[in-house]
C-alpha cells in the first residue's frame, strides 16, 4: 500500500498525544512507501513550533522540541514527495472550492489524487483533519484509519 501523509499525521507522530501516533505508525507498518507533499515540512515544523512557544502552557518542553525536530528532519527524507506545479495548484483550486477547503487541504488533497492515479498499488490517506478526510472519501480515497478527535 502507498499511503499518503498529510501534515496533521506526520506531526501526530512527533507530538504524540492520545492514540494518533499509534493509528498512524499501524498504517505506516502496512505501507510499502510512504509520499506527502513539500508542503508537510513547513507546516510539520509550525505545528512544532506553535506547541513549542505560542501554546499556554507549552505542550513539548524545550528537550522535547529539540528531540522531535530531530527526529522530523532524519524521518523527513523517507517521504517521497509529490512535485507542486501550476496543473497541481489549478487542481487544488478547484478542490478547495468544491469541498471548501483550507488552502494546504486542498494542496494534500491534490497530491494524493495524483499519487493514487499514478499508482497500481493500494493506496490510503492518513490524515486527523475531519474535513480533509471527508473530502477524500468524497473523491474516491480511502482512509488509513478513522478520523477521531
Amino acid at each position: 500500500m502507498i499511503l499518503y501523509l498529510d501534515s496533521s499525521a506526520i506531526l501526530s507522530l512527533y507530538l504524540r498525544e492520545g492514540d494518533r501516533p499509534n493509528d498512524v505508525r499501524a498504517a505506516i507498518s502496512r505501507a510499502s512507501g510512504l509520499v506527502s507533499s513539500p508542503i508537510a515540512l513547513p507546516e510539520v515544523r509550525s505545528g512544532l513550533a506553535r506547541a513549542r512557544y505560542k501554546d499556554n502552557p507549552p505542550r513539548l518542553s524545550a528537550g522535547a522540541y529539540t528531540r522531535a525536530l530531530t527526529a522530523f528532519r532524519e524521518d523527513w527524507p523517507s517521504f517521497h514527495q509529490i512535485g507542486v506545479n501550476p496543473e497541481l495548484v489549478d487542481i487544488a483550486g478547484d478542490l478547495a472550492e468544491a469541498h471548501r477547503l483550507r488552502a494546504y487541504d486542498a494542496v494534500h488533497l491534490a497530491s494524493a489524487l495524483r499519487i493514487q492515479s499514478r499508482s497500481n498499488d493500494d493506496f490510503g490517506i492518513s490524515t486527523w483533519d475531519r474535513e480533509l478526510a471527508a473530502a477524500a472519501e468524497a473523491e474516491g480515497l480511502s482512509l488509513a484509519h478513522e478520523v477521531t478527535n
